[in-house]
């Protein structure tokens, strides 16, 4: 399994916008063969930030997402609503 944990804070005024973006993605990303998870999640105490947790069959699969028309849409949107750029943790489940 290939855990995926994207730390992202949106700009100022710009908080809906990019999650929607992000909303918009989700289940076309749960459609996929490979996908065991994925799931969007926003901070207690700051909407501007927001989590993605995506689990998937192997690193490959996930590297294999990012070429689908809707996450390059999705990085579009990004580049233009994020506050500074995006953090993304590549894990392996060692427990």
């Amino acid at each position: 399994m290939h855990t995926v944990a994207v730390l992202l804070e949106a700009k100022k005024g710009k908080e809906e916008k990019l999650k929607q973006a992000l909303l918009d993605v989700v289940e076309p990303s749960r459609s996929e063969d490979a996908c065991i998870d994925y799931q969007l999640h926003q901070d207690n105490e700051s909407q501007s930030k927001l989590l993605l947790f995506e689990v998937w069959i192997n690193k490959e699969m996930r590297a294999l997402q990012n070429k689908k028309p809707y996450i390059k849409e999705l990085v579009s949107t990004l580049e233009k609503n994020l506050a500074s750029p995006f953090q993304a943790l590549m894990e392996k489940r060692i427990s």
